[in-house]
């Protein structure tokens, strides 16, 4: 955590993430590792890269599977509080926003370059369009295409979509 007195420990494939409390021994002036929370899921999932501490104060649990299931778990109790499907075939990671105010950022990755930026709706922003189709919105970048999801997603949460192609970047097979 940003306070650094916890750990986050993730594993590929089915193993669920475990929050580890450092607890500093101030005779010995020693630390020790205390495991916290098993993040655990209702069904065995193929978790997709590393898990993150997010939101304010690092108070939840965030982790994708590779089927493009999203996991929200409260750190402090390990209570799954969200999940729910990225509309992506396969993630293959998720990123959070230390800089964050007022609320919870995310960004998953696909297989297929498709990136989405995950928000939770901030009480004091305005009101978004209640249209249920993505509407195209200006990028900073040329080389990207930006969509926002007009209508929220479970609890609030909102999606901007960035798709990128190889060819932009120059990559070659």
């Amino acid at each position: 955590t940003e306070e650094g007195n916890y750990a986050l420990v993730s594993y590929e494939n089915k193993a669920p993430p475990q929050a580890w409390r450092i607890d500093k021994i101030l005779r010995e002036g020693k630390q020790r590792l205390v495991l916290a929370h098993t993040y655990f899921t209702k069904d065995p999932v193929d978790f997709a890269g590393p898990s993150y501490f997010g939101g304010f104060k690092d108070k939840f649990v965030l982790a994708a599977s590779k089927s493009g299931e999203i996991y929200i778990w409260e750190r402090s109790s390990g209570v799954l509080l969200y999940s729910f499907k990225a509309p992506d075939q396969e993630l293959t990671h998720l990123a959070r926003n230390h800089e964050s105010s007022g609320g919870l950022m995310f960004a998953s990755a696909a297989d297929d370059g498709m990136v989405r930026i995950w928000t939770t709706t901030d009480p004091a922003s305005p009101p978004r369009s209640q249209s249920s189709e993505p509407q195209q919105v200006d990028s900073p970048d040329p080389l990207r295409q930006e969509y926002r999801s007009g209508s929220p997603g479970p609890s609030g949460i909102h999606t901007i979509t960035t798709s990128t192609s190889d060819e932009n970047f120059g990559i070659m097979g």
